[in-house]
């Protein structure tokens, strides 16, 4: 009634009847949220717009009237019949059918539809799509792949499109911007032949080379070494790995050369050596079994590390590479303009008009309206997800753009996503899959509703989703067309015949064996499906809320057991994935919706492009994890205490990240994201006037900082600390017995209390936690009026559920922070029944009930984890203040911490952030590292600042150097480590630039007599293949008959034998001081045949004297054949010189060009390099002047990097 424009006598006569009616029922039946209520109507699928109708306090159980009773939900849709302006019809066209209908918006502006369409293109409002002729939107238009975009305009000739996609296309990168990998997929595997050649320095001939094939299907590089006598000793002796003089001789180590490191390289795997034996069982089988040889393990991957500088150094040397390389990047990456999303046309007739939505909200909107492309809203805590994915779906639905959208929401929340759905849109007809409807008994007929019903939403839990399964004849289908493409590409590798098209196609068939072996399973396990399959559902859009739950998703790579890399493998992410392919391929979208689709490592991201993105990432030649990561990021490798503290080991880690502002842009193609910073800025913009809509500020503009003294007992534990920490580094502990993990644990602890170490310290009156309860007290009397809250963080201690163990003389035995700190709140006056500890409420009705009190300022204190107090923690309406007993090693932890108070809804504009800093303890200096992790992340996701490269820093304990510097307590000794390091930097950064200038002079001095040369060369070798053209066609040494030779008396012959017995006789009894002059010995292809002596040690030599120079050929050898067909080979090969010295001029000339630039290009860092130099002389000084003794710390350091490289070689 309330969609139709009908009589407001009439709608108030309604009302008023809805209003009686709903009255008479509750005096009869009680609310409708009563629990014998819901049983009864629990199989009405109405049953959620019927719970609608209420405001329901579980606690109270009392129930008030929503707003439908009292005033229109739902304002009539009025129809607009013209418009003053082009720019007005355009939003109301796009408002109406979400595109530009030139006969309605001609009707708007009563002119014709050809002057609508010539002013749109006129003021460059739209653009004609070439290839269908359909008028985009400029914004549509100018976006995407640019390059491509402009490459169809130019094939259409149409010029204005092309002037204009220029004039938006993305600033072309540099080589010096572009980082590039050995074995990344978008660099011509010509290159990665060439640097093979290069760096092993392989002779011209094609046996003496390994072969390198790339397999697109696999995304795998495929190599063939040459046989053991033909590999150079480059190989073996500078790149390969010695044998191990410790290992059993019983155990066969085999040889891993140059070729077996470089293949590893490029194919994403992390050298491992192995020793090999055989053993035999009881039953007498012989079992072959191995171990890892640690020694050569690590010899190989320093080799690997040296072989990829090598290749980066290499790179960009030559000049056509950089250029050839410089565009295919930014061709295939820095392509993208991303699309300005603009949701300011949108009118949501359909909406309650009770709510407004932000102007970055309607923009998120438009976005997921945009049917040629996913959506991942990347928001903070209170930006409005759940509002943008219900209003931009019942928008698709209006517009006719999707017909059956679904909602996958966490189970704990699926009424209240419900019920928000029908706030928001009163009259939508929502499906809400209930547990009962997802039962065994009843689940073919609820997904029989999904198939056959009309519904504006499907709504149902992450578990119901997974219980609908996709039918066994889809998954055999889907098997069957991998299958196909892999018969494709079998076929047309089998018209090759090298040795690695054959190790690919075998490799090919046994992925199609094991496809098949699977089908044939299916089949066999097939059964009688008590659902509809997932693929008949009709289902065209899918959103999926806390999509991080599904981010375990299996990559296929081969850089296994390396910390960072995603390599968990759960079933209802594989269902998702599978189920987000179906509903693409049938020309569907997907919205997935997380505040933390990033929590580990970067890494996380192609998880969420495979999810998202996969198509895009094809077009990049991405196929698996492993090209991605050959594009954005690096394995490291360094020592690292062992887990359990027993020793070191070499630990890998995908953890360095480059070219990331490629990265980012091509994922926020997808990505709508609202940072903390963003949201805040947006809302206070805000003209909505929302009560409380800003989350809170800090008061005083930031975080407070509470110094705490430290005790003497503490100062003394520190230098035990030292003393511990020199003991570990000059190796005389037994790491089983202390090392740095242990150290950083009890450096931890003992900042935050010393009875953490040992409970019988004594409890100090001025010590952090007695700060804190003063602190916590303090905030409790200043805002008792409000009954404001207060939260604790502390994840180093965990509370007993029993009570504290008493002393015997009245006082409790120290046992953990939780019941400590609660202990000393109820001693300076905090009601015991006032403060809780999050441990004690483990199910969700139990946490809800406390979330309750908190907001109505029952309970005034909580204290609880980084984990227990996570996602759905809803109680910052009265939080005044959040305390950090210690400090994250994770900056998303501390977002996490702060997002519970820092929110929307909270009463007070402003509210306080403690942390609390012991004085020469580790926590100063922890908050650091964690603030400069998470600025740095800021700046990714806002696109601010340089970050085109970083590195995450993973490990979770202190360096022994760190332990030196803060443990001193003089911030001097922290700033030394600093500007030590940033010296390092500069000096190896400008190492590199002498390196480079150097190269340059001497490329200036020689590269022009060497072009020279090069050029005098060429015109020989073109007059030489003038000369020899025709004989070159003549003479086939497969056909005898175009065979033809001279002796030297003039006799021709047409056979090999008799040809080579000529020269035989003619040479019969020279001796080999003979030969110091060369002997004509007859002609062959209007060349002169001569023998003669040829360079030092290569002895007896085949000549061929032409009218410009006398080219050696080989040496001498028994059988005629090789002998001719060496002869040949060598005139065949003068065009293949010609072209190489063409090629060879044009390199110099190029280099000649970069190094007279490099020559007179200044080191661009040199003042920063004085500056820190300067300040580093400026410390020494002070530090020599104080006497302070940890001014070695620098020589400590170096040290322990000798210590590491030792370690290695070990």
């Amino acid at each position: 009634m309330q969609v139709n424009d009908v009589d407001e006598i009439l709608y108030l006569g309604k009302r008023a009847e809805l209003n009686a009616l709903y009255d008479d029922f509750v005096k009869q039946y009680g609310p409708i949220h009563k629990r014998t209520n819901i049983h009864l109507l629990d199989n009405d699928p109405r049953l959620a717009m019927l719970d609608s109708l209420e405001n329901y306090d579980a606690k109270s159980k009392c129930a008030s009237k929503t707003q439908i009773f009292s005033e229109r939900t739902i304002q009539p849709k009025r129809e607009i019949k013209a418009v003053e302006s082009l720019e007005d019809a355009v939003r109301v066209s796009l408002d109406t059918y979400a595109y530009l209908n030139l006969e309605y918006m001609s009707s708007l502006l009563s002119v014709t539809e050809e002057s609508v369409r010539e002013e749109l293109l006129d003021k460059k409002i739209a653009f004609i799509q070439p290839e269908s002729g359909k008028l985009l939107m400029a914004d549509e238009y100018l976006s995407g792949d640019i390059y491509e975009k402009i490459e169809i305009a130019e094939r259409y000739g149409f010029d204005n499109n092309i002037e204009a996609l220029k004039s938006v296309l993305p600033e072309p990168l540099s080589a010096e911007d572009i980082h590039v990998q050995l074995g990344a997929q978008w660099v011509p595997i010509e290159y990665i032949r060439e640097f093979s050649s290069h760096i092993f320095k392989e002779s011209g001939y094609d046996y003496s080379r390994m072969r390198i094939d790339y397999d697109e299907y696999s995304a795998k590089y495929f190599t063939t070494q040459p046989s053991r006598w033909n590999i150079n000793s480059e190989v073996t002796l500078n790149w390969g790995v010695q044998k191990s003089d410790n290992v059993d001789f019983w155990k066969s180590q085999p040889d891993y050369n140059g070729y077996d490191i470089f293949t590893d390289i490029i194919n994403s795997r992390m050298p491992e050596i192995r020793n090999y034996w055989q053993e035999e069982d009881d039953d007498g089988k012989i079992h072959r079994k191995s171990e890892i040889n640690p020694e050569r393990t690590a010899q190989a991957r320093q080799l690997a590390e040296d072989l990829e500088q090598e290749f980066e150094d290499w790179i960009y040397q030559d000049y056509e590479r950089k250029k050839d390389l410089v565009e295919i990047y930014n061709h295939r990456f820095n392509n993208i303009r991303n699309r300005v999303y603009n949701g300011s046309f949108i009118s949501f007739p359909e909406m309650a008009p009770s709510y407004n939505l932000e102007p970055y909200q309607k923009n998120a909107i438009a976005r997921i309206m945009d049917t040629n492309t996913n959506t991942l809203l990347w928001q903070q805590v209170g930006a409005g997800k759940t509002f943008e994915m219900v209003a931009s779906g019942m928008e698709m639905k209006r517009l006719g753009l999707r017909n059956k959208i679904l909602y996958v929401v966490p189970n704990h929340i699926v009424s209240q996503w419900a019920n928000d759905f029908l706030r928001l849109y009163p009259n939508a007809n929502v499906l809400v899959a209930t547990k009962k409807d997802m039962s065994k008994q009843r689940r073919m007929a609820f997904t029989t509703k999904i198939a056959t019903g009309n519904y504006d939403a499907i709504i149902m839990a992450h578990s119901s989703f997974k219980m609908i399964s996709i039918g066994t004849d889809l998954q055999i289908e889907l098997m069957r067309k991998q299958m196909d493409e892999m018969n494709a590409a079998i076929e047309q590798l089998d018209n090759s015949y090298n040795e690695n098209q054959t190790k690919i196609v075998k490799q090919l068939e046994r992925t199609k064996k094991s496809i098949e072996m699977q089908i044939q399973r299916l089949a066999d396990s097939r059964r009688d499906e008590n659902v509809v399959p997932f693929e008949n559902l009709g289902i065209d859009y899918m959103f999926v809320d806390e999509a991080h739950e599904f981010k375990n998703l299996f990559s296929y790579t081969a850089m296994r057991n390396i910390a960072g890399v995603p390599q968990q493998n759960s079933a209802k992410a594989m269902d998702m994935y599978m189920k987000c392919k179906i509903i693409e391929d049938n020309g569907g979208g997907i919205c997935f919706a997380t505040g933390t689709p990033v929590t580990n490592t970067m890494a996380e991201l192609y998880t969420m492009q495979r999810y998202l993105q996969e198509n895009d990432l094809r077009k990049q030649n991405i196929r698996c994890f492993d090209a991605w990561a050959k594009t954005f990021g690096k394995v490291t490798n360094s020592f690292e205490i062992s887990v359990d503290g027993s020793g070191f080991v070499n630990r890998s880690r995908f953890c360095k990240f480059f070219n990331m502002e490629e990265l980012m842009n091509h994922f926020r193609q997808v990505a709508e994201i609202q940072t903390a910073g963003m949201l805040r800025k947006a809302l206070e913009e805000s003209v909505l006037g929302r009560v409380k809509a800003v989350p809170p500020k800090h008061i005083g503009g930031k975080p407070t900082v509470i110094a705490i003294e430290p005790s003497d007992v503490l100062e003394n534990y520190i230098s035990e600390i030292v003393e511990r920490t020199e003991n570990i580094h000059n190796g005389n502990v037994d790491p089983h017995i202390d090392n740095m993990l242990k150290i950083t644990s009890d450096s931890k602890k003992a900042s935050i209390d010393m009875r953490l170490i040992d409970p019988n310290y004594p409890d100090e009156e001025n010590g952090k936690l007695w700060t804190i309860a003063k602190q916590v007290y303090q905030i409790y009397k200043d805002y008792d009026n409000d009954k404001a809250t207060q939260l604790i963080f502390c994840d180093s201690s965990t509370p007993h559920k029993n009570e504290m163990e008493d002393d015997g003389e009245g006082s409790y035995v120290f046992s953990n922070v939780y019941d400590d700190l609660k202990i000393k709140f109820v001693e300076l006056g905090i009601p015991e029944n006032e403060i809780a500890f999050i441990h004690d409420y483990d199910t969700e009705l139990k946490k809800q009930n406390l979330f309750e009190k908190m907001n109505k300022g029952e309970m005034r204190v909580l204290i609880g984890s980084t984990p227990k107090l996570g996602a759905g923690t809803n109680i910052q309406e009265r939080m005044i203040a959040i305390h950090h007993v210690d400090v994250p090693w994770r900056a998303s932890d501390i977002e996490q911490q702060n997002g519970r108070a820092f929110r929307q809804g909270n009463m007070y504009n402003e509210i306080y952030e403690f942390r609390y800093v012991t004085k020469k303890s580790f926590d100063a200096y922890s908050w650091q590292m964690v603030e400069t992790k998470s600025s740095y992340v800021t700046q990714l996701l806002e696109g601010t600042g340089d970050t085109r490269e970083f590195e995450e820093d993973t490990q979770n304990s202190f360096s022994y150097a760190e332990v030196k510097a803060i443990a001193s307590g003089n911030p001097i000794i922290k700033e030394k480590f600093e500007v030590d390091n940033e010296v390092k930097r500069l000096e190896t950064m400008r190492r590199s630039w002498q390196k480079k200038k150097l190269q340059a002079q001497d490329d200036v001095a020689l590269l022009p007599n060497r072009i020279e040369t090069e050029k005098k060369y060429r015109t020989i070798l073109a007059e030489e293949c003038e000369y020899f053209k025709d004989e070159i066609e003549a003479n086939n040494l497969r056909d005898m008959e175009h065979f033809t030779f001279y002796d030297v008396k003039g006799n021709e012959y047409h056979d090999l034998k008799e040809a080579w017995d000529a020269i035989q006789e003619c040479t019969k009894g020279y001796k080999l001081s003979d030969y110091k002059e060369n002997k004509f010995v007859g002609r062959f292809m209007k060349a002169d045949v001569l023998i003669g002596l040829g360079l030092a040690g290569e002895g007896i030599v085949i000549k061929l004297k032409t009218p410009l120079r006398t080219i050696n050929v080989d040496s001498v050898n028994p059988v005629g054949r090789v002998n001719f067909n060496r002869m040949y080979k060598r005139i065949n090969d003068i065009r293949y010189s010609l072209n190489k010295t063409i090629e060879t001029i044009q390199n110099y000339e190029g280099n000649l060009k970069i190094a007279k630039e490099m020559v007179n290009k200044p080191f661009e860092l040199q003042d920063e390099l004085t500056s820190a130099r300067n300040r580093q002389k400026e410390i020494n000084k002070i530090l020599d002047t104080s006497g302070n003794e940890n001014s070695k710390v620098v020589v400590e350091d170096d040290l322990e990097e000798e210590r590491n490289e030792s370690c290695m070689e070990l």
